[in-house]
């Protein structure tokens, strides 16, 4: 597996072992960060979170390409989640409002449905608009 492709190009297309691969290596590392970097670093250790979020955009746009999605599927959600969590993070959003739950309820059922679609359906069949079918390869 060319781990360099997967993380950092958003080019052509992934099946669901990579994707699954490739998210469970980018968890382990992000909880090393938070565990171990963070107590020290503190607020720094964002820092080291920018790649890591940026890996996991590259790995779920590629999945996403395998399904045929358009690329808005996953860059909308991505875009969502950082400016909520940046919103949340300088309290320029209520935590007890309605807004914040109505924004949290939205993150929440946009990542299931993304999860079953990318992380349990199979990709599109043969060649599609995004490269070759990555199981025919």
């Amino acid at each position: 597996m060319d781990w360099k492709y997967l993380f950092t190009s958003r080019e052509g297309r992934i099946s669901r072992k990579p994707f699954w691969l490739a998210s469970l290596a980018l968890f382990v590392v992000m909880l090393i960060v938070a565990f171990v970097f963070a107590p020290f670093l503190g607020l720094l250790s964002l820092v080291l979170f920018i790649p890591l979020v940026i890996a996991g955009f590259m790995v779920t746009l590629k999945r996403a390409h395998d399904r045929d999605r358009p690329e808005w599927y996953v860059i909308a959600y991505y875009v969502l989640a950082i400016l909520f969590t940046i919103a949340s993070s300088f309290m320029l959003i209520d935590p007890t409002g309605t807004a914040f739950f109505i924004l949290n309820l939205v993150l929440g059922i946009w990542a299931i449905v993304l999860l079953v679609d990318l992380g349990f359906l199979r990709g599109t069949q043969g060649s599609n608009r995004y490269g070759p079918d990555p199981l025919s390869a």
